[in-house]
């Protein structure tokens, strides 16, 4: 217990994961071993009225890092709140419109390296939308915004059609590095446990290509609605 006060690690999406500053990253059972080991070494005991350096074993590391990830797991952290986007120098509350400091309390995985400015503008981004799809600019708009949320709630997709040089790429590209690591390029013609997996904490998944016969399957069906995919 006295392990799991420090706040230092956490259960998350079936794994352990620990506190890298402002961010929780996967961990591994032999990092909360190495972990267990060094709060050990730093207990002094109290025996006779003389106090001294507890001498720590690998072996009882061991079996308390064990000990320790089952109760994280029992306890497992919530999934970060939708509301909460964390960015390079705090976190942005889409609901309060209101800027933030990070905390471990926002369960969050990820951080775009993209940084909080109140005043910035974004004139190109708006050209460029202009120049593209003109009569669209306020619906990608809102699904800009949408996609910074956490999940899928209104359970969609945007298909982005046309020839080539009409924007489709660069207004992708925009996106995934707005998310940076929030955001996964899949590819459903090779779907597996892996590429499941990789969309935890994920705010976008793209694809560049879909062909008729994925689009006739489970698969992406599944993956929009949130529902387990087989």
């Amino acid at each position: 217990h006295y392990l799991g006060e420090l706040g230092d690690w956490a259960w998350s999406e079936g794994e352990p994961a620990r506190l890298n500053g402002k961010v929780w990253i996967p961990g591994t059972p032999t990092q909360t071993i190495s972990y267990t080991f060094n709060i050990m070494t730093d207990l002094r005991v109290l025996s006779g009225g003389v106090e001294t350096d507890y001498l720590a074993e690998a072996k009882e590391a061991r079996d308390i890092a064990q000990i320790f990830r089952g109760n994280m797991e029992k306890e497992a952290m919530n999934q970060a709140s939708m509301s909460i986007l964390p960015l390079a120098n705090g976190v942005f509350n889409l609901d309060t419109m209101e800027f933030g400091l990070h905390d471990r309390t926002y369960h969050n995985r990820y951080i775009s390296e993209i940084e909080y400015e109140p005043t910035a503008s974004s004139p190109r981004w708006l050209e460029f939308l202009q120049e593209s799809c003109p009569l669209y600019i306020d619906f990608l708009q809102e699904w800009s915004g949408y996609v910074l949320m956490e999940g899928n709630p209104w359970e969609k997709l945007i298909w982005l059609f046309g020839p080539p040089g009409t924007g489709k790429s660069t207004f992708i590209k925009v996106l995934t590095e707005l998310l940076g690591p929030m955001s996964r390029a899949i590819n459903l013609e090779k779907m597996n446990d892996y590429t499941v997996a990789s969309l935890a904490s994920t705010k976008l998944a793209t694809v560049s290509e879909i062909s008729n016969r994925i689009l006739h399957t489970p698969i992406l069906k599944s993956l929009i609605s949130g529902d387990p995919v087989q």
